[in-house]
């Protein structure tokens, strides 16, 4: 038995080292003192007594490369310790848990900043080993890292407001209780899979946004329901609702495009949406040299361009509560931007107090227009252009578009460190910054 096996496995370590039997000789001696007329003895045992005792004692040793020695667990470092604790409650679900609990149990994981003390690469790679283990995974973290890789769908942002704890999502469906009418099933019969509804509990849900003409249709069913008003409130509140939807589809693209930027901008208090690379670097800039550094009060800039559509962008912030203010170009691709957003069910005079754009037209021009021809030519010039100083305004013109995310970074330097040049700067770009103050 398990008592036989362990008793024989302590005498052969003892026999291994004659040693150990000098010593057991030698504490034998405390024996004859206590026991006085009897003698006794001492053994050694190198094996407890109980195979639950072996187990208690047991301890976690490993090595983080073939050549390094084996330590104990606690001897590692806080991230591997962090990640230690994951794998060790996977080999829990998988070996225990049927056997201690319920066959249908399922587990409940919760975990406070796993990423902690853990590099980058290895906090974006987390994500994959966590949505492998079973059961349901509660998650808080503050990684920018470990967001990148988590489905859009699986994020809640929880925020402390003056109303209390909000927590945003993006859910793929809206639902909503109104009571049952014949005329409801033909509604929902004929919407094409947008609308179902559980007569058991009286819900009607909309996979998707609620379009006028099946919100009109629905409002029509209750026409001459008793409870006509508040029927009409709550489907309308359902309709408002599902004017956050946000698809499948664009969520991938987000997915595809956005996968550098989106653990920051879920952080942030703010954004502001601009084209590209350079108008990023002058904002970052602009705002030190206005005194409201973006990164100090929460505010991420979102080069949309870069990353996806700028209204995909202005649809996510609305649907996780997130104040949000633009600037673009004022030619053609710059109006259209704001077309766009206005056609995503955003109120006109919404969108006029959000979106601003460049009057001069693009970026360059506008530069130019406001008088920071001098200073675009010395920026040139330290960037390498030899003739920065004697080209002509055309050639000027060419030349900051063919260098202008360098020419951009030097300019946001000279920027972030001159108030009065800041000052100069595109009042489109000014007010954007002013406005981020207290933006709700």
């Amino acid at each position: 038995n398990c008592a036989a096996f362990l008793h024989a496995l302590s005498n052969r370590l003892l026999k291994a080292d004659p040693r150990l039997a000098e010593i057991a000789d030698t504490l034998s001696g405390a024996t004859r003192v206590a026991a006085r007329d009897r003698e006794g003895g001492v053994n050694l045992r190198l094996v407890p007594l109980k195979s639950w005792d072996l187990l208690s004692k047991a301890e976690i040793i490993l090595r983080n490369e073939p050549d390094w020695p084996w330590l104990p667990l606690q001897r590692h470092g806080q991230g591997m310790q962090s990640l230690s604790v994951i794998f060790l409650f996977q080999a829990f679900v998988t070996h225990l848990l049927a056997e201690l609990y319920e066959p249908e149990s399922v587990p409940v994981l919760a975990l406070e900043e796993p990423e902690t003390h853990l590099h980058p690469q290895a906090a974006r790679t987390l994500w994959s080993h966590v949505s492998k283990l079973p059961g349901q995974k509660i998650i808080t973290t503050h990684s920018p890292y470990f967001v990148q890789h988590v489905p859009f769908r699986d994020l809640r942002i929880v925020r402390l407001t003056g109303n209390g704890t909000e927590i945003q999502w993006l859910p793929p469906s809206f639902s909503a209780m109104i009571p049952h009418v014949a005329a409801l099933d033909v509604t929902v019969a004929n919407s094409g899979g947008l609308l179902t509804y559980e007569r058991a509990g009286q819900t009607l849900t909309v996979a998707g946004k609620l379009e006028d003409t099946v919100y009109r249709n629905l409002l029509t069913c209750y026409g001459n329901h008793p409870d006509r008003a508040a029927i009409h409130g709550v489907l309308r509140q359902l309709r408002d609702r599902s004017l956050l939807f946000m698809s499948d589809e664009e969520l991938r693209a987000l997915e595809t495009f956005a996968r550098r930027i989106r653990g920051e901008i879920f952080f942030a208090q703010r954004w502001m949406i601009v084209e590209g690379q350079a108008e990023y670097l002058l904002l970052h800039g602009l705002g030190q040299g206005l005194g409201y550094d973006l990164d100090e009060h929460g505010v991420s800039v979102i080069d949309a361009q870069n990353n996806g559509s700028p209204d995909t962008f202005a649809a996510l912030a609305r649907a996780l509560g997130i104040p949000w203010c633009a600037v673009f170009d004022g030619d053609d691709a710059g109006r259209g931007y704001v077309s766009k957003i206005a056609a995503r069910d955003f109120d006109a005079a919404y969108v006029a107090a959000r979106c601003k754009t460049l009057p001069a037209g693009d970026l360059e021009q506008q530069l130019l227009t406001d008088g920071l021809e001098p200073d675009l030519r010395q920026v040139l010039q330290t960037i390498g252009q030899a003739d920065a100083l004697t080209m002509d305004q055309p050639t000027l013109e060419q030349c900051l578009r063919a260098y202008k995310t360098r020419y951009a970074a030097e300019l946001a330097k000279r920027i972030a460190a001159d108030p009065a040049l800041a000052q100069r700067m595109p009042q489109a770009f000014r007010d954007a910054v002013t406005s981020l103050r207290g933006l709700a």
